[in-house]
């Protein structure tokens, strides 16, 4: 008896790691492709490395700069959420979601491998971000606090990976996906502490804005890039963030579709 208890955890956990697997290998190929496909990697790139370039040309080495480019590596991560909404449409249009459901891992796990798979593209996105803001633009950075703003990135970008689930839920055509994410993205940015300071933005706007995942996520990044460490009040925005990727996913996997 004492032999089939110590045996009954193993089997658990051999079940989980067999059922993980999947996911782990079908997110792993999801990621391998973003790699490979250059047009819509360096398409993605394209925005903040362009506002970036703006920026340093408007700037130059002035105080615009430094609280500029954080919030620029923020909002990279920011934008995959938006190729994981059109994505998700994309594959409830052309029926994707049906040939999934044949394979013996619930179509939900898959999901969440994609949605793995993107969160890494992102933070390959911002990393190279940041490489070219360092190497090019010659932005100083704190490299010890870089290596921690790589784990506040991760976490952002799930909570805005999340964010794009619930906008795939929403939306019923992948363009659609794509408009009403960047729709709802922008003006969340420049109310939310991204591109623009809170002190210089009316009462109403500073009141609320440290309240927005988009401030949470450009704050952390801010402090450890420039500073080298997280600000005094770092406990309350990772818990907002894990608190919005918990409502975001509920609200996602409650309201999503997995067919047209």
């Amino acid at each position: 008896m004492n032999s089939t208890l110590t045996q009954a955890p193993a089997r658990r956990a051999a079940t989980a790691s067999s059922t993980l697997a999947p996911v782990v290998q079908f997110g792993i190929a999801l990621l391998r492709a973003g790699l490979k496909n250059r047009v819509s990697l360096i398409s993605s790139l394209l925005t903040p490395l362009f506002m970036l370039g703006i920026f340093w040309l408007v700037g130059g080495d002035g105080p615009l700069l430094p609280f500029i480019f954080p919030g620029l590596v923020s909002f990279t991560v920011m934008l995959a959420g938006s190729n994981h909404a059109m994505r998700l449409v994309a594959w409830r249009e052309q029926g994707v979601f049906t040939r999934l459901a044949c394979t013996p891992v619930p179509v939900g796990r898959l999901a969440l491998g994609a949605a793995g798979a993107q969160v890494a593209l992102g933070l390959v996105q911002a990393l190279i971000v940041m490489a070219f803001g360092v190497g090019v633009v010659g932005v100083p950075v704190d490299a010890l606090g870089a290596l921690v703003a790589v784990a506040v990135l991760t976490l952002g970008g799930a909570c805005f990976i999340a964010y794009g689930s619930l906008i795939g839920a929403l939306a019923r055509r992948a363009e659609v996906a794509t408009m009403l994410y960047i729709f709802t993205l922008l003006p969340l940015s420049f109310l939310g502490n991204t591109f623009m300071p809170l002190d210089q933005m009316p009462a109403f706007v500073r009141a609320a804005g440290p309240w927005l995942p988009t401030t949470m996520i450009s704050d952390l990044v801010r402090a450890l890039l420039l500073d080298g460490a997280l600000p005094a009040n770092a406990l309350l925005p990772l818990l907002g963030l894990l608190a919005y990727t918990g409502l975001f996913s509920a609200l996602a996997v409650r309201l999503f579709r997995w067919e047209s």
